[in-house]
């Protein structure tokens, strides 16, 4: 019997650890690293959900336009597209080999750690009408037909 009260208690103690470490991990703010191209976001603790992300944008696209100027708008209709990526392990070199395949790199470094890991996390494109169309990493795809209208998922 104390054997298994033993187990128990070791079970409720991993599992209490375990739920404050995500409470934790969840509750981290999105950190903005970089700014590529007028394009390109580097995060780090970017929200998981599809609604967490686009809320996300929602609540930071007038700070981003504000403090970065970011996203650029193409010149000739005001329109835009950005990425977002997830920053990972931070900037390494291209290797040699076709390893570089899997990294993006970004021409306004000059350092030979100019690349990062493709973790994709979300596009937005603003067209020139208005409308805005998310796509995010698992295939899902959200549209807005008028800018800060009802977010409509597509797929």
């Amino acid at each position: 019997m104390k054997m298994l009260t033993t187990k128990i208690k070791f079970f409720l103690i991993a599992s209490i650890l375990c739920i404050a470490w995500g409470v934790w991990y969840l509750s981290q703010p999105v950190e903005i690293i970089a700014i590529h191209d007028g394009s390109v976001l580097l995060v780090k603790n970017f929200p998981m959900t599809d609604k967490g992300k686009i809320a996300w944008w929602e609540n930071n696209k007038n700070r981003l336009k504000n403090n970065y100027d970011f996203p650029a708008p193409y010149s000739i209709n005001r329109s835009f597209y950005i990425s977002i990526f997830d920053f990972g392990h931070g900037y390494k070199a291209m290797p040699d080999t076709d390893q570089g395949s899997d990294l993006l790199c970004f021409n306004d470094i000059k350092a030979a750690e100019r690349c990062i890991e493709k973790k994709w996390i979300m596009d937005i494109t603003f067209f020139y009408d208005k409308k805005i169309r998310f796509n995010l990493r698992g295939g899902s795809s959200y549209r807005q037909e008028v800018e800060n209208g009802e977010i409509k998922r597509v797929r």
